[in-house]
């Protein structure tokens, strides 16, 4: 019984595998916006009135849209004048529920949910660790007296 099943897993496996590589997806024609969706979410420049575009095609009448999408932003900003001296650097998470719904052949209604979360980085633990190891090394090495050989 056991050596039956596994030569069924066996076989489900090698089919699946099989399906994935010979299949071919069915095409979905995205509308409105080129191969990838490019949204400016840097919070500098959308401080003030600075809605992000959106599709360039409206969604035809009576057709429901539901996205949800993920957006990685790194901003790292740097100024200084003589009077002050400002160092920002933060990452944001940006998920969102987007739902758009097409009135007319000329208007659509849309609704976006965003949430954020702000955070200093993945990469900011091991890159300061090793920062502090550099230092370490340089500042060991400089309190060692240089000793000079003739041969």
């Amino acid at each position: 019984m056991r050596v039956r099943l596994s030569l069924v897993m066996y076989r489900v496996v090698f089919l699946a595998l099989i399906l994935s590589i010979f299949s071919q997806p069915v095409p979905v024609g995205a509308e409105g916006f080129g191969p990838f969706p490019v949204r400016n979410f840097q919070p500098f420049q959308q401080l003030v009135l600075s809605l992000p575009g959106d599709r360039a095609a409206v969604v035809k009448p009576g057709t429901v849209d539901v996205r949800l999408e993920l957006a990685e932003t790194s901003s790292i900003y740097n100024d200084n004048t003589p009077q002050t001296s400002v160092n920002v650097k933060f990452e944001t998470l940006r998920s969102g529920l987007f739902l758009r719904y097409g009135a007319t052949e000329k208007l659509e209604l849309g609704l976006e949910v965003p949430v954020l979360y702000r955070y200093q980085g993945f990469m900011n633990g091991a890159i300061e660790t090793a920062n502090d190891a550099a230092k370490s090394l340089i500042a060991t090495a400089k309190s060692r007296p240089l000793v000079a050989m003739r041969l």
